[in-house]
């Protein structure tokens, strides 16, 4: 039991999905620091044109990621600088991701897991990686 509680990595690369809730993402962002993956995306869509305040919460979720990921990991940042929708801007970001990773754990900015979540996600992506009934 004292293993599974310890300091636990990510071994699995982890796909954020953000956009102008820089408070959820702050939070969201200090519950991946006591993860650490090693490989993290960032897919964020550009602020609406008819939203003033969408430019200003934009800035600010991008600059958290920047700011809140001091650890060493592979950063790769996803951004529309205009909005395409989440119906374009989610899939095509995966489209990105995907071109280079055969698996990957998603989180959208306001899904908060619990550290074990991590862990359990490895386990199972490990295990399934192989089983074609599983997508």
């Amino acid at each position: 039991m004292a293993e599974f509680l310890s300091k636990y990595q990510c071994k699995n690369p982890v796909v954020l999905i953000v956009f102008n809730r820089p408070e959820k993402t702050a939070v969201l962002l200090e519950r991946l620091k006591q993860v650490t993956p090693g490989k993290i995306y960032v897919i964020s869509d550009g602020p609406r044109e008819n939203r003033k305040d969408d430019l200003l919460l934009v800035d600010q979720v991008r600059s958290l990621i920047d700011e809140k990921i001091d650890w060493d990991c592979n950063l790769n940042k996803i951004y529309s600088p205009k909005n395409l929708s989440g119906p374009i801007r989610v899939p095509s970001g995966f489209d990105e991701v995907f071109a280079t990773e055969k698996q990957a754990i998603i989180l959208e900015d306001d899904c908060i897991p619990s550290v074990s979540f991590f862990r359990f996600c490895d386990e199972l992506l490990d295990k399934y990686s192989t089983d074609q009934r599983i997508g």
